[in-house]
């Protein structure tokens, strides 16, 4: 169990916005996977407080803790906010980490407020989901060279299965009572999500153009183990504008590679995504990477499921 306190360059809030989707999502899914995803459950009010960082964490605690009686959830940040890297904490917010009996955070420097938790909140212990979960580097540079992690491995529907059994197994430790009820729901998520994560390969499957352009590294992830190929990221530098220099190399780059898409993400503005798309006639299709949302339940099998449809018409091919 590790805590990082890295701070990454990036806009203080996500701006939801909703674009011209070219290849859109639909109704329900025929797929074996999709049959099975869950309904939501109810979280139980109870003696035990597991506070998570933000949405997806938040879905996950809710995973690991669902169905158990004396277990109750909270989530840090709004669901609107996006992924926290430069956020502040209020005296409201270190309130309520206060009243919990463990904090459940992505890590990998995600959450930058930590410092400021441990010098005002004291005996709540931490648990970074990451721990243990292979992270790919990003750009980002550290004061002392090193390359930082990309942090955004939940959007490996792989990776969140082991991200499931490092909190449960951490949970376990810290509230024995439920140890087996975590370790149960734990095994039954990975499961799923393993399942899930084949349906993307297969999608994929022997397409002759894999390449994609990603609005931000949030995609990293999906794209490798979904056996494609990102071959630029529009914001190259977290949320930083992208330089004049950059867009006119991109540009030229789409040119050349002639990638199947341009994946936007409803958590960024899509202005960026649509003019390189009317500059090089490459569609942009919109993925979600629950870096926003209500935070519970049951909700990365839906937002999955349809990222899952929009992937499989993008592969399909005309």
């Amino acid at each position: 169990m590790r805590i990082f306190g890295w701070k990454l360059s990036r806009l203080a809030a996500a701006v939801l916005a909703t674009g011209l989707v070219l290849l859109a999502t639909s109704g329900g899914l025929s797929n074996a996977w999709a049959q099975e995803a869950p309904t939501p459950r109810k979280t139980y009010v109870g003696d035990f407080h597991i506070v998570a960082s933000f949405v997806p964490i938040k879905i996950l605690v809710d995973e690991v803790a669902a169905d158990i009686d004396g277990v109750k959830t909270s989530m840090l940040l709004p669901g609107a906010l996006g992924c926290p890297h430069d956020t502040a904490l209020s005296p409201s917010d270190l309130k309520l980490v206060a009243t919990a009996n463990v904090l459940v955070i992505n890590g990998a420097g995600m959450e930058p407020f930590m410092d400021k938790i441990r010098e005002n909140v004291e005996d709540v212990p931490a648990i970074e989901v990451t721990d243990g979960v292979p992270l790919i580097a990003s750009d980002e540079v550290a004061a002392d060279g090193r390359r930082l992690p990309n942090p955004h491995a939940w959007v490996s529907p792989q990776r969140f299965g082991r991200m499931a059994l490092t909190l449960a197994e951490e949970l376990a430790r810290i509230d024995p009572t439920h140890a087996d009820a975590y370790k149960e729901n734990a095994k039954a998520a990975k499961a799923r999500w393993d399942k899930l994560a084949a349906e993307f390969v297969k999608a994929t499957g022997t397409a002759p153009n894999r390449k994609l352009v990603a609005t931000h590294t949030d995609f990293t992830y999906l794209i490798q183990d979904a056996s494609a190929k990102q071959v630029a990221v529009i914001f190259e530098h977290g949320e930083e504008p992208p330089s004049a220099k950059h867009l006119a190399e991109l540009t030229a780059k789409i040119k050349a590679e002639r990638p199947l898409a341009i994946l936007a993400e409803p958590q960024f503005p899509d202005k960026l995504p649509h003019a390189l798309s009317k500059e090089t006639g490459v569609p942009v299709v919109e993925l979600d990477t629950l870096a926003t949302g209500i935070g519970e339940y049951g909700e990365y099998d839906r937002v999955m499921a349809k990222n899952l449809e929009t992937w499989r018409r993008l592969f399909a091919g005309p």
